[in-house]
């Protein structure tokens, strides 16, 4: 932290710099000071306008010419600097010693850039009295006479916080105090206690949209609208004895629109009459920005509930669709018997299918990632796709044939397309078109995603000619349960599936529509680095999925844990069962068991499955460990477990489905102790 600057004389470094300053000013008569402006009510608009300069959350000054001595300053500087006005006018250069050397260097050309302009901008580190360092910026412009002259130089300086508000003390004319206030960065008007506009400064024209005449001829009461008006209008009312005090309000523009402020309302008291001044400062984008913040958390809550919903009904699931299958492998079933089993589990895998959507949403699906062309997927969709829309609906295809690869589960991409192609088929009800695009898009050129995409990103589009949306319907579109479809006719989580996919996946999705023009949904998804190479998935067929050898089966739920063992001794094998981590290591220490394979569930009481694999680990480093959930991997390492440790099982898993992946793990187990 830099030293506090003593007020006094000049130092060496900053007599040169001065010097250098004065150097630069043109060779004419330059007056010491700005002539006084007079006439009929001057008095009064320079005490209204200093009141005005003293509410200002801006530093202003002038600086005088040619000795570049501080004039005047209001009471904002001296939040900023850390110095009284008092101490300022005592060293009338010390405003040069609050900027830090390394930004006084590039002063003389910014210096000199001002008077060629008119006016510029300077940005440095300021030093406090307490010699604290602040980023501040400063706006300045020349101020010159009728005849060309330079009388002196003005500037507003402000920093990344807000001051608050000030002393009052400002030594200026009307008109330099009139200039000072025109280039406020806020809204700023004078009103009696009658409502009527006294003066405005220009930043209020240029929000409202009224020229300076037009808001003199108004009455504040068709500018201070909605929430937050009464109250304003009470308290001018009323002398403003509560005042001053800062008010959260709106503004109606000149077109009938309407914005968000925060007011600042304080009382100048006249000698004949009472005044009000109002800062208003435009909060639409903080407003924004909240709002985005809270439909964020309130995606999140949502998201945990679904996870767990779908978690929970996973369990069930795996109950009804396994003993649905076992019942139809079984050769002594009658037929009739049959037909009714076949028609539960094809009701379960819809089921499941949903408890997908869910688990998507709140980004806990189970996936399998893999280099994806996009081009080949939505060409193997497409005769799907066309039964799924109706011939009332042409559907086109438009993909750029160098469209780069992505790292994805080919079953979410799909779910992505036909979510995104049914919602704008119900968008046509009198028929219509559906496009579908790939392209790339350029590194740095993509999506505001926190990270960046190395390789650039591949754009996925789909776009209708239905009824479009309204914004306020745009806003809402990615909640769960959020449909503008008749009830009975959605579930209201398409597109909240297709955002949990996206954002699962690294993406960022981007909506385009207007009412009667259509809508075009945009997906960017990281592009692979050298396009990725697509890898062989292995025929699941090809290898027998039956076995002799021990598994121990540990989850917590009974029903769950007895599918488990008859699906797995219908293929073969031998199972010993036990309903608790503790329980499974028990039986490990006092009898002499040797399973093959440890199939658990990664969430169970007193002790979780990770915890569990990690006391397995240490007393059995080479028994293989399969999990079995409804949630994704990253959930599953977010229990404690490493990436590279995890053989994951998918609830609701079919017997076959189950036989199949611990005969694959145990294959790999014979196969590296042949090896060693």
């Amino acid at each position: 932290m830099s030293p506090a600057i003593r007020s006094g004389a000049p130092t060496g470094s900053t007599r040169a710099l001065l010097a250098e300053l004065q150097r630069s000013l043109p060779a004419q008569e330059i007056p010491l000071k700005a002539p006084v402006a007079g006439g009929p009510g001057e008095h009064r608009a320079d005490e209204h306008l200093r009141h005005v300069m003293e509410t200002l959350p801006e530093g202003v000054w002038s600086i005088g010419l040619p000795g570049l001595e501080l004039l005047c300053a209001n009471a904002a500087i001296e939040r900023i600097f850390g110095y009284s006005r008092a101490e300022f006018y005592r060293n009338p250069h010390l405003w040069l010693e609050t900027i830090h050397p390394e930004d006084r260097k590039n002063l003389g050309t910014s210096f000199r850039e001002l008077l060629r302009d008119g006016q510029g901008e300077f940005e440095f580190l300021g030093i406090r009295a307490d010699g604290e360092l602040r980023r501040l910026r400063s706006r300045t412009w020349c101020v010159r006479d009728e005849h060309g002259r330079l009388l002196r130089i003005d500037g507003i300086t402000t920093e990344v916080r807000t001051p608050g508000p000030g002393e009052p003390g400002l030594r200026n004319s009307a008109r330099q105090l009139r200039r000072l206030i025109d280039h406020a960065a806020d809204t700023l008007f004078i009103h009696d206690r009658e409502g009527r506009i006294f003066d405005v400064n220009e930043q209020a024209c240029r929000s409202l949209g009224y020229t300076r005449v037009e808001l003199l001829s108004l009455h504040v009461e068709q500018i201070e609208v909605g929430t937050g008006a009464d109250e304003l209008h009470r308290l001018w009312r009323t002398a403003g004895r509560d005042i001053p005090m800062t008010l959260q309000g709106t503004h109606r523009r000149k077109d009938g629109t309407t914005f968000p402020v925060e007011v600042r309302l304080s009382r100048l008291n006249a000698e004949d009459d009472t005044f009000f001044v109002v800062v208003a400062r435009d909060v639409s984008e903080r407003r924004h920005l909240e709002e985005q913040l809270r439909q964020s958390q309130k995606m999140e809550a949502v998201g945990r509930l679904a996870g767990g919903v779908a978690h929970d009904f996973n369990n069930m699931l795996a109950v009804i669709n396994g003993y649905s299958h076992l019942l139809l492998q079984m050769p002594e079933t009658p037929e009739t018997v049959r037909q009714h089993v076949a028609q539960i589990a094809q009701a379960g895998e819809r089921a499941a299918s949903l408890t997908r959507q869910l688990l998507a949403f709140s980004r806990r699906q189970v996936v399998n990632p893999r280099p994806l062309d996009l081009i080949e997927t939505v060409q193997n969709l497409r005769r799907m796709l066309d039964r799924l829309i109706g011939e009332d609906v042409r559907l086109a295809v438009e993909c750029v044939p160098e469209t780069g690869r992505i790292l994805a589960d080919p079953s979410q991409i799909e779910q992505v397309l036909m979510n995104l192609v049914v919602n704008g088929r119900d968008a046509m009800p009198q028929g219509g078109s559906i496009t579908i695009r790939t392209r790339n898009v350029p590194a740095g050129e993509g999506p505001s995603v926190a990270r960046e995409a190395a390789a650039g990103w591949v754009a996925l589009s789909v776009a209708d000619s239905g009824v479009g949306m309204d914004p306020e319907t745009v806003t809402r579109i990615f909640e769960p349960f959020f449909t503008t479809k008749p009830a009975g006719q959605g579930t209201g989580l398409g597109l909240a599936t297709v955002y949990g996919i996206v954002c699962q996946n690294g993406g960022e999705i981007e909506v385009a529509t207007d009412v009667g023009k259509g809508t075009t949904f945009t997906i960017y998804l990281p592009r692979l680095a050298g396009g990725g190479e697509a890898s062989e998935a292995a025929d699941p067929t090809a290898d027998s999925h039956r076995g002799a050898e021990t598994v121990l089966v540990v989850e917590d739920d009974p029903l769950v844990c007895r599918i488990a063992e008859s699906a797995l001794r219908s293929a073969g094998y031998a199972v010993l069962s036990v309903g608790s981590g503790p329980e499974a290591l028990e039986l490990l220490s006092t009898f002499s068991c040797d399973p093959d394979l440890v199939l658990t569930d990664v969430v169970m009481p007193e002790m979780s499955g990770g915890e569990l694999a990690e006391e397995l680990a240490r007393r059995r480093p080479d028994l293989p460990i399969l999990f079995m959930s409804g949630y994704n991997e990253d959930f599953i390492l977010a229990q404690g477990l490493r990436a590279g440790q995890v053989e994951l099982l998918s609830k609701p898993f079919t017997p076959l489905e189950l036989a199949r992946k611990v005969r694959a793990m145990l294959d790999r187990r014979h196969h590296a102790r042949s090896v060693a």
